[in-house]
């Protein structure tokens, strides 16, 4: 029998923190022990989240109260999923990660030369840095990031061209739902039948990220592609879901079958 880990997660009533709670429901591996946030401090967690439910969540968890961000007890727990801004993740993920994994979605971390921006199910090996980031900055524990929502797409559709007949270039444009705003997201006046040709630092990004994801570590630095990457975001009047038109330029000679087999 698998013994559970012990989880906290911080900023757990935002819409990325209700989504860590939402995929750990029911986690062979994973329990979740103690609920933190802000301005929802005291509050049971059923009545402190917004919009709506994606999973069962357990009674044990909707009736645990919200506790402040930083007031976890780092002998209670063996892992944090951190969803709170990055301007707040910067002093605080340091903090839990002197003693325990801090799993994130601020990108207060996403560029640092020792931190991983962790995709899986292209860069696998990449947990190989994590050691050196606990050697580096004597910690026991770790951050480990994951991409900004409109990098994870476009990495997964480039990995497996890139691998096989390399890029030369990428040129992107993305429609962003309103979802990716977070809670309470774009104002409606701005939005309703409307398109909104900026999303601030969001193309900076994407064009630090993809490369960074695609990298080879080699024990002691990310090597990172060398091929241009340029890209322009907007936010649409869609609910959720994010669509990307992607023009690419290889390498190798190759044909749309060939694109499409690998």
């Amino acid at each position: 029998m698998i013994t559970q880990k012990k989880a906290a997660v911080i900023g757990a009533t935002g819409l990325a923190g209700q989504q860590f709670v939402d995929a750990l429901h029911n986690h062979p591996w994973i329990r979740i022990v103690s609920i933190h946030g802000s301005s929802t401090v005291g509050m049971l967690y059923k009545d402190a989240r917004k919009g709506f439910y994606v999973a069962d969540i357990s009674e044990e968890v909707l009736n645990m109260k919200v506790q402040k961000n930083k007031d976890i007890n780092l002998n209670d727990v063996d892992i944090i999923f951190s969803a709170i801004p990055s301007s707040i993740a910067k002093k605080l993920e340091p903090e839990l990660a002197i003693a325990k994994p801090v799993i994130s979605t601020a990108s207060a971390f996403r560029y640092k030369d020792d931190v991983p921006i962790y995709l899986p199910i292209i860069n696998a090996n990449h947990y190989k840095m994590l050691d050196y980031q606990k050697e580096r900055r004597g910690w026991k524990g770790f951050i480990l990031p994951g991409p900004n929502c409109t990098t994870v797409g476009l990495s997964i559709g480039l990995a497996p061209i890139f691998r096989k007949f390399g890029l030369k270039s990428v040129y992107m444009v993305s429609m962003q739902a309103i979802s990716g705003a977070g809670y309470p997201g774009v104002a409606g006046y701005d939005i309703n039948a409307n398109v909104i040709p900026h999303i601030p630092n969001e193309e900076k990004k994407v064009k630090k990220e993809v490369k960074k994801i695609l990298g080879h570590w080699d024990g002691n630095q990310l090597n990172k592609p060398e091929f241009l990457i340029d890209c322009k975001c907007n936010r649409v009047p869609v609910l959720n879901g994010h669509t990307e038109s992607v023009f690419i330029e290889t390498v190798k000679e190759t044909s749309v079958e060939e694109i499409i087999q690998v």
